[in-house]
Parts: structure tokens; C-alpha cells; sequence
């Protein structure tokens, strides 16, 4: 059976990628967050203001080269090179913060993407759950954060 949307191919192959180059100038796309000037700090601390104030969810402590990448994939879309302009294009176009938020859930469709973490469930912690429990236990469990299921 077949729960997932689209296969774990490659996304040039399947047409469900942003930037569809063979190649990836990815100059245009980087920002050296350690070592931001004060400006680009500061717009930096703005945009995950402006996240807070429009979402009620605090994204500074989310893990920060999610953040990164999220924001530099948001910059590219919109063409723009600096986290001030950004900020600026976010204030003038409030339908931009939304798509950051919707960037930053990170809605992954491969649930099982990490099979080291599955086989070490498989065969460390099942067993030991299962050899630990008494007859009429019910084993129950929760997977949070599953996006597709």
C-alpha cells in the first residue's frame, strides 16, 4: 500500500522544485548568517518579530539552519539579495509572511526519511518494550509532527 503523494525521486525529475536549474549559482542565494552586519541583524530580528506578531509562534528557538535555509529559500523566490530588503518586501507585501510561516512547518512527506533512526527502533527499543511488559500492557504510540502520516 502507497501512502505517500509523490516518490523519493528527484525533484528536477518530478517538476516539484522551486528553482528548476541543472546547475545552482548558489552565490546569489547565501548569506553568511555568522557574521551579519548590524543592519542585517537587526532585519533578521524584525522578519522573526513579524513571524511572532502574525503566527503566535516564536521561531527563535527553532533549529537556526532551518531558519536559514527557509529565509535564503524565501529571499531567491522573491529575487532579493539582502535580509534588510527582505524585511522591507515582507512590510510591504503581508502575504509574504504568511509564506515564510508555511516555509518554516517544513510539511515533509517521507516519513520514514531517516532509516537508521527505524532499524534502531526496530531492533533496540521494540524488544525492550515488548520483553519489559507485562501480558495485558497495551503498547501504545504516539509519532508527533507527522505531516502526511
Amino acid at each position: 500500500m502507497d501512502y505517500t503523494t509523490y516518490d523519493d525521486e528527484s525533484s528536477l525529475q518530478n517538476s516539484s522544485s522551486d528553482f528548476d536549474s541543472d546547475t545552482c549559482d548558489c552565490t546569489d542565494n547565501v548569506i553568511d548568517f555568522s557574521n551579519l552586519s548590524e543592519s542585517e541583524r537587526q532585519a533578521h530580528e524584525k522578519i522573526i518579530s513579524k513571524l511572532l506578531q502574525t503566527t503566535k509562534i516564536d521561531f527563535t528557538h527553532y533549529r537556526k539552519s532551518t531558519v536559514q535555509r527557509r529565509l535564503l529559500r524565501r529571499l531567491g523566490l522573491s529575487k532579493i539579495t539582502t535580509l534588510s530588503e527582505y524585511h522591507s518586501y515582507i512590510e510591504s507585501n503581508p502575504d509574504e509572511i504568511n509564506l515564510l510561516y508555511n516555509d518554516l512547518l517544513l510539511a515533509y512527506t517521507s516519513f520514514f526519511r531517516d532509516p537508521h533512526v527505524f532499524q534502531s527502533l526496530k531492533t533496540n527499543v521494540f524488544p525492550s518494550i515488548i520483553a519489559n511488559r507485562l501480558v495485558k500492557d497495551t503498547i501504545r504510540i504516539w509519532i508527533p509532527g507527522c505531516s502526511t502520516g
